[in-house]
């Protein structure tokens, strides 16, 4: 071999060698920017939706405004990821050009950080970090691409993006159990929070007011802490309540929830479902259901109060006639008296707050046998002791009476209480000149059942121990 050609090889040597050892060198230091700092950062998918499967993972708490936040774990991410097939497409689209090796989420700085450890570029496993910026639009949540950066350092132009990274991912909610309603969504510290109108989304609710409730009310009273939604609802004509004056109500209270509840606290079951009528199944669990316990909660109060209420009639009623039926009681031409010579009224024989001067015991006669009045086991007027008798006259002292009682109830509804054959305890509405004519024309107080108009309607409720029911009977105008 010539002196020249022994000088060119070793000169070509002495310059392949740095070239090779400097290749090799950025080669490694690729690979250890590339990969420096993240092996911590992934997950193990598999793992992650196989507990979010028995223990779940995300919380939604109503606010006092009205509205919910939702809170967003990474697992919940993975859960969703997963229900919308981006994971499958992200595998199938860096496998297509490169092996994926592992990758993970991580909520940081107010992003998204998608960690994907692939080979590429001689088979080196190179980490890289897609950063995406969560938004909403409508029922969905957006995530954008904003950066790619390879391991921690080397920020890669767009044009040098993996395909599968410059896409935005959209979660419609309103497709899963999640639901819809967005209103805003952004990260705090390690979580998405998403808000949703919650409670504002009361644009299709018509709810109708219980009628029977509001009457019930009206005749034996109202609780203080109820006597502004019943003063709200007893004038309404038809009594449906629109989502705009619901809406108004609710979002301009302190508390929209409690509110929200006691609207429906006095509101029939059967039209409370178009509260949730087209919410996702999380805003029917997660915000409606609580408020429909509640209210029902509170309607049972309602039911608890009214029940007391007519329960201190039943036992007024109940005493009186046993008194009567067990020839206690004797007659004058100004009432009934018992063994001590003492005047009896509705004031003697209960707890109610009434007086001899608002309240009197009425004989109740029926000559056609009507089956409004109860008198089994009833004496007729003759086969009463008389003590006094100066100026009474018993032209019907032949017929068999009942026992009832004239006065007025909470509500300041001058009525005739009384039974029905069938054991119904009956609040029936009467005219002033009735209840006038009962308490001061009256010696002794007589009514006849024949001669009363026929109710406008009927309300039953339910009745204490002794008695099948009650029944509410307006006369109207």
């Amino acid at each position: 071999m010539e002196p020249t050609q022994k000088k060119k090889k070793r000169w070509l040597l002495w310059v392949l060698v740095p070239l090779a050892l400097l290749a090799l060198g950025a080669l490694a230091l690729v690979f250890v920017l590339g990969n420096s700092g993240v092996s911590g950062r992934y997950d193990d998918p598999e793992a992650i939706l196989a507990q979010y499967e028995r223990d779940g993972f995300a919380s939604l708490i109503r606010q006092k405004d009205g509205t919910a936040t939702l809170t967003l774990e990474k697992e919940d991410l993975y859960y969703l990821a997963d229900q919308y097939d981006i994971c499958r497409t992200l595998r199938e689209a860096l496998e297509a050009d490169g092996d994926l090796m592992r990758y993970g989420f991580r909520l940081q700085d107010g992003k998204v950080n998608l960690y994907l450890l692939r080979r590429t570029i001689g088979r080196l496993p190179l980490t890289y970090r897609a950063v995406f910026v969560p938004r909403s639009e409508g029922s969905a949540l957006v995530f954008s691409p904003e950066d790619v950066v390879m391991g921690t350092r080397i920020r890669l132009k767009e044009s040098r993006w993996p395909e599968v990274l410059r896409k935005e991912y959209k979660l419609d909610l309103s497709g899963t159990e999640f639901g819809g309603d967005i209103t805003a969504v952004y990260l705090r510290g390690s979580s998405a929070m998403v808000e949703f109108a919650g409670l504002r989304a009361l644009d299709s609710a018509r709810l109708t007011a219980d009628q029977a409730l509001l009457t019930a009310m009206s005749f034996l009273g109202t609780p203080r802490e109820a006597a502004g939604m019943y003063d709200l609802l007893r004038g309404r004509v038809g009594g449906v309540i629109p989502a705009e004056e619901l809406g108004a109500a609710v979002l301009s209270s302190s508390d929209p929830a409690d509110t929200l509840s006691d609207w429906m606290a006095w509101c029939v079951p059967s039209s409370l479902s178009s509260l949730w009528e087209g919410r996702s199944a999380l805003i029917r669990q997660q915000i409606w259901e609580p408020e429909l316990q509640l209210s029902d909660m509170k309607q049972q109060m309602l039911v608890k109060y009214l029940a007391d209420e007519q329960g201190k009639y039943e036992r007024l009623l109940f005493a009186l006639r046993e008194t009567y039926r067990s020839g206690a009681l004797k007659l004058s031409d100004d009432g009934l008296y018992n063994s001590a010579g003492e005047k009896v009224d509705p004031s003697t024989l209960s707890k109610l707050n009434v007086t001899p001067t608002d309240s009197r015991i009425v004989f109740l006669l029926s000559p056609s046998g009507s089956q409004e009045i109860s008198c089994q086991d009833m004496p007729t007027l003759e086969e009463v002791p008389k003590v006094d008798w100066r100026t009474a006259s018993l032209d019907d002292a032949a017929l068999v009476p009942d026992l009832g009682v004239v006065l007025t109830t909470g509500g300041n509804i001058p009525i005739l209480l009384h039974r029905r054959a069938d054991g119904t305890l009956v609040f029936r509405e009467i005219t002033q000149d009735l209840y006038i004519s009962v308490l001061v024309e009256q010696g002794i107080p007589r009514i006849d059942m024949d001669t009363l108009p026929a109710p406008m309607t009927e309300y039953a409720r339910s009745a204490g121990e002794g008695w099948t029911g009650a029944v509410l009977l307006p006369l109207g105008n």
